[in-house]
């Protein structure tokens, strides 16, 4: 699997860099955000808590994805939605906020 920059955009309003990535898979499935999390850190220099991906692409028939992911300064700095819905997505225990309901 080949890693690829495409665009990278800093938005300082949300605190986040915007970054769409092109992914060659040759021979394999499009792969999967538990996959491609660790991988896209790894090519950003950055720890995998702080990487959000939003979207992949995938054109039928052609062995290359279209990723696009967010990179953000600081854990506190990710919305708590986009946090748990990362971690369904992966697979990954996100830290849900816990409401205790008084009757």
């Amino acid at each position: 699997m080949k890693l690829e920059i495409v665009t990278k955009k800093a938005n300082p309003l949300l605190k986040r860099d915007d970054i769409e990535l092109r992914v060659e898979h040759d021979g394999a499935a499009t792969p999967s955000r538990a996959v491609l999390l660790p991988e896209i850190a790894k090519l950003l220099n950055v720890d995998a808590k702080l990487v959000i991906i939003d979207k992949i692409f995938t054109q039928s028939g052609l062995n290359i994805a279209r990723v696009k992911a967010e990179v953000y300064k600081k854990v506190e700095d990710i919305p708590p939605a986009k946090l748990t819905k990362s971690a369904q997505r992966t697979g990954t225990k996100g830290e849900k906020s816990t409401v205790s309901e008084e009757r």
